[in-house]
């Protein structure tokens, strides 16, 4: 392996390394957010089964003071709504707990579903057996994501030809995915033209 190799592989490391960081420091702050809502929803439970415990035996109670039910009757029902309230509690420990995880993940979802969808997305494509491969050209294309104030290509030309190969290099970041994205049409609020033999890709089916 040559030296120019080696420092590729560095780092490729080295940006895999980060992503990884990122990724568990994400998954640390969700599940820390988790475990407060579940100690909360928790101790919310508790307060609310201690209150039931209380309101059912405050009710037997004038019914013992009368003499409708015996000392031992009165414990045993006693037991019996201890037992039965310390399961309820402990289904629902889980069923908090189950309520704050999906909560966190819900937040992240629910911007995925409301993400608009691009016409003819779900229409099978269609093989053009017509169709050859000339040329592809950048023409000054510039573009950022949406909700993003930073320029990931900016003023970008280049033309790839027929019967070459080539290859996209540069450091994490650089544009190079992004330049994949926008030739198979992921996204088209890009600024310049991008040529497909001689023809804007806008006016391609998608």
């Amino acid at each position: 392996m040559n030296t120019a190799m080696k420092e590729n592989c560095l780092v490729i490391a080295a940006a895999c390394k980060k992503i990884y960081d990122s990724l568990r420091m994400q998954s640390f702050e969700t599940k820390t957010k988790i475990e407060k809502k579940t100690y909360i929803n928790m101790k919310s439970g508790s307060i609310a089964t201690l209150l039931i415990i209380a309101i059912i035996v405050s009710s037997l109670l004038p019914a013992l003071n009368e003499g409708k039910i015996s000392i031992g009757t009165f414990i045993a029902l006693v037991n019996a709504v201890f037992s039965l309230v310390q399961t309820m509690s402990w289904r629902l420990s889980n069923t908090m707990y189950e309520l704050a995880r999906l909560q966190e993940y819900i937040k992240d979802l629910n911007p995925f579903f409301a993400l608009s969808e691009k016409k003819d997305a779900c229409v099978m494509p269609v093989r053009n057996n017509d169709f050859t491969f000339e040329t592809l050209e950048f023409r000054n294309v510039s573009f950022k994501y949406p909700g993003t104030e930073n320029y990931v290509l900016k003023d970008c030309s280049f033309v790839l030809k027929k019967g070459k190969s080539y290859s996209f290099v540069g450091e994490n970041g650089a544009g190079k995915s992004t330049i994949i994205k926008l030739i198979i049409g992921l996204y088209d609020d890009y600024e310049g033209e991008i040529l497909l033999n001689g023809k804007s890709i806008r006016e391609y089916d998608y």
